[in-house]
């Protein structure tokens, strides 16, 4: 059993290693290296210390890096953050498709300034809320190196790309890909003013699962980040 020294000593070097933001945890440690299937035991075995401790602890994961679009490719890039949790599993695209392009600033505009030490519940809800979408294809990547991802929108079908560690073929939420849309289409933003092509913005977190008592998980999100927007080659229809 800990002593009473003991477990006061590991709650002060516990609360030594992390910042609070709004009742989050922010691990303050850096490191890299592959995850081992033991991972989300020994997160919750942190928790748990945590909770000991009287401290709520919550599993903090990084945002991805420089993400960037490149429209005369039709590509969105974005760099894995090995900086982070090690419940890390993949990513969620968020995307919403607009007949207009000139519509795609108000969004971004109502949407607020992301704080990337947050996690990103509220601003999963708050996209959906602004028309956005899931992409239905599964990010998952079991490792926590640096790499980059391409999302490339250059042919069909649209692919998300890391060379040794993810290559999914991506599908709109309603199982369609990005070359069949239809003005009545839920993911569409329609105008009466439309462009002569579609446009597509893109915003991207990490994802997280944590086996909590009970022995069920539990999907965390790191904040969001903008990927970015531009026009597509699929015409838009009449």
């Amino acid at each position: 059993m800990m002593s009473s020294a003991s477990k006061a000593g590991a709650c002060k070097g516990q609360a030594a290693n992390r910042r609070w933001e709004d009742g989050r945890s922010v691990r303050a440690g850096k490191g890299k290296g592959k995850r081992i299937g033991l991972a989300p035991f020994l997160a919750s075995a942190l928790v748990l210390l945590a909770a000991s401790c009287g401290i709520p602890s919550y599993p903090f994961l990084a945002p991805p890096l420089a993400p960037t679009a490149t429209p005369a490719n039709y590509t969105f890039t974005f760099t894995n953050n090995p900086d982070t949790s090690p419940i890390f599993d993949g990513f969620i695209l968020m995307y919403r498709l607009y007949a207009d392009a000139a519509d795609i600033a108000a969004d971004i505009s109502a949407l607020g300034t992301l704080d990337p030490e947050q996690d990103g519940l509220a601003t999963l809800r708050k996209l959906e809320s602004l028309g956005y979408a899931r992409i239905q294809s599964d990010l998952s990547v079991d490792d926590l190196a640096e790499f980059m991802v391409t999302v490339s929108f250059n042919e069909e079908p649209t692919t998300a790309s890391a060379p040794g560690y993810l290559y999914q073929t991506l599908y709109r939420e309603n199982g369609k890909g990005f070359d069949d849309i239809s003005s009545t289409d839920d993911d569409l933003k329609n105008s009466e003013t439309p462009d002569t092509v579609y446009s597509v913005a893109l915003y991207v977190c990490s994802r997280g699962l944590d086996i909590e008592l009970g022995a069920s998980f539990v999907t965390y999100y790191s904040q969001f980040v903008q990927l970015g927007s531009f026009q597509m080659r699929t015409p838009v229809s009449e």
